[in-house]
């Protein structure tokens, strides 16, 4: 080790810098994902939205899970449903039902929202638009996903 001088042990400042063999440094977002959202019509404007989640994260410092029910019919947002639990760990999962009433004619719409926070305030959010829904089996890319290919011939 030299000195800030570029000199050997001859006293001055030394500077060292260490890096997580992972390549990450300080703490890492958890990650949110919604596998699926189901509304039933329990009678007029009002349905049952059931949201099945899951929250990692590799740190293990989840913290808090809030999942969000928003109106997006034409007074857009104007109602909202909302629930928060604890979670903990590294990985953390479940499905909760909310209540909202839904304005609008048929077919009704709505926003589902998931958002995961660690101990340490990073976090992560999730979404679902029953107008828009994502095709089963696909998965939203987030920042820093690897990805592989394999290919056997």
């Amino acid at each position: 080790m030299t000195d800030a001088d570029g000199g050997g042990s001859g006293g001055g400042t030394f500077e060292v810098n260490w890096q997580d063999p992972s390549g990450q440094t300080g703490n890492q977002a958890p990650t949110a994902s919604i596998h699926s959202v189901s509304a039933t019509n329990t009678g007029g404007d009002t349905y049952e939205v059931t949201v099945d989640w899951s929250a990692t994260d590799p740190d293990g410092n989840l913290d808090t899970g809030t999942i969000t029910v928003e109106d997006g019919g034409p007074a857009s947002n104007t109602e909202t449903a909302s629930i928060s639990s604890a979670v903990s760990g590294s990985s953390s999962s479940g499905t909760e039902t909310l209540t909202i009433t839904l304005s609008g004619p048929p077919p009704k719409s709505y926003d589902v929202t998931l958002t995961i926070t660690d101990t340490e305030g990073a976090s992560d959010t999730d979404q679902e638009n029953n107008n828009n829904p994502r095709e089963p089996g696909l998965r939203r890319v987030r920042e820093g996903d690897v990805f592989r290919r394999s290919t056997n011939y």
